[in-house]
C-alpha cells in the first residue's frame, strides 16, 4: 500500500538549521568640554558566530575574519542599519529617507578621510558574548 500524504510529507521534510552571527562595532570618540562635537579616535570590530558553525569558514589562522568573515560582518551591519532605520522611522525619531541620506553622506566622509588601519587581535567576543546573549532582548529581527 502507498504512503499517505502525511507520511510522504514527513519523509521529505527538510530540517532547517538556525545560524547566528553577531557583529559588534565599538566607536571611541574624544570630547572637549565646551565643544558641540566629538573627534573620532578609534573603531573596533568584532564578530561572533554560533557554535554550530565551523569557525575556520569565517576566521583565518590568526583569528582575523577571512573573506567569508568580512562578508558576514558587512551583511550583519547592513541588516542592523536597516533594522535601526525602520525602528527610528516607526517610532517617529527620524524619517527613513533622511536617515538613509545621512548614512550615505557619512560613508562618503569616511572615505575622504585618511584611514589608519592596524593589525590587531580580533576579539571574537567569546569572553563577552556567549550563545545565550543571542537571545537577549533588543535584538531586532
Amino acid at each position: 500500500m502507498g504512503r499517505g500524504i502525511g507520511e510522504n510529507y514527513l519523509a521529505n521534510k527538510i530540517i532547517k538549521m538556525e545560524l547566528k552571527f553577531e557583529a559588534k562595532c565599538i566607536l571611541k570618540v574624544e570630547h572637549l568640554p565646551g565643544m558641540t562635537t566629538t573627534n573620532h579616535v578609534e573603531t573596533q570590530l568584532n564578530l561572533n558566530v554560533s557554535d554550530n558553525l565551523d569557525r575556520s569558514m569565517y576566521f583565518d589562522q590568526d583569528g582575523l575574519p577571512n573573506k567569508n568573515g568580512c562578508l558576514v560582518l558587512t551583511n550583519t551591519f547592513i541588516q542592523g542599519l536597516i533594522a535601526n532605520i525602520h525602528n527610528a522611522n516607526q517610532r517617529g525619531h527620524w524619517n527613513d529617507s533622511e536617515h538613509i541620506r545621512y548614512i550615505i553622506a557619512e560613508l562618503g566622509r569616511g572615505f575622504v578621510q585618511i584611514a589608519n588601519v592596524s593589525d590587531g587581535v580580533f576579539d571574537t567576543m567569546k569572553s563577552q558574548s556567549s550563545e545565550e546573549n543571542f537571545d537577549k532582548p533588543n535584538h531586532h529581527e
